[in-house]
């Protein structure tokens, strides 16, 4: 993930994206497949990241 600074409406929209794309391959492919697994981590770190931006 780029550590471009992100909007904390710019973050929720990435999230949710991040979320539906996960959803969709958890369907297609199961959820131990690389790519789901890959897109889980991805939006942890957007998670982790709009978390760090509602605290301050």
């Amino acid at each position: 993930m780029a550590t471009t600074n992100y909007a904390p409406y710019e973050l929720q929209n990435k999230i949710e994206q991040l979320r539906k794309e996960m959803i969709m391959l958890g369907l297609s492919n199961g959820l131990g497949c690389p790519k789901t697994i890959s897109v889980s981590q991805i939006l942890d770190q957007y998670i982790a990241k709009y978390q760090a931006c509602k605290k301050r």
